[in-house]
């Protein structure tokens, strides 16, 4: 069995010109298109650029000369470097008081003072005591004289 093809002894039609027609065509619209994106992807990035180097208007002040001042608002514990115990050598009550929380202080420095009032009390009554010892005293010495002659 033989195939004959019929196909085969036909001549087949000249066809390449209208390829190169389409594919000159087909350069062109690539062409463009490139350029086009080209063109794009320039214009973006100047744009982009542009934007990234515009700066906001500057203001200025003069300058002037001043002393820095910082406050601090916390809370907490603080510790004295030194402590001094302060005593006096009588007790009674505190009438005045010549200091206040803080100031500075120096040795003959009064503090405060006390009421002398107890104080006072104390001593009229050991003179009186002292009195009546000096009286006694006299009162023996001239019982002794007496008794002595």
């Amino acid at each position: 069995m033989s195939l004959a093809f019929d196909n085969a002894s036909k001549t087949p039609e000249p066809a390449a010109p209208r390829q190169r027609r389409k594919s000159k065509k087909n350069g062109w619209f690539i062409l463009a298109g490139l350029l086009a994106l080209i063109l794009a992807a320039g214009g973006g990035y100047w744009w982009y650029s542009s934007q990234s180097t515009a700066t906001a208007p500057l203001s200025t002040v003069t300058v002037t000369r001043e002393t820095l001042q910082q406050t601090v608002l916390a809370s907490g514990t603080l510790q004295a470097s030194s402590l001094i115990s302060v005593g006096a050598q009588v007790s009674g009550i505190i009438k005045s008081v010549n200091v206040a929380l803080g100031d500075d202080v120096s040795a003959g420095d009064v503090i405060a003072e006390i009421d002398s009032l107890d104080q006072a009390n104390a001593l009229k009554a050991t003179q009186a005591a002292l009195d009546s010892i000096t009286a006694q005293k006299a009162q023996a010495e001239a019982n002794l004289t007496k008794y002595q002659k």
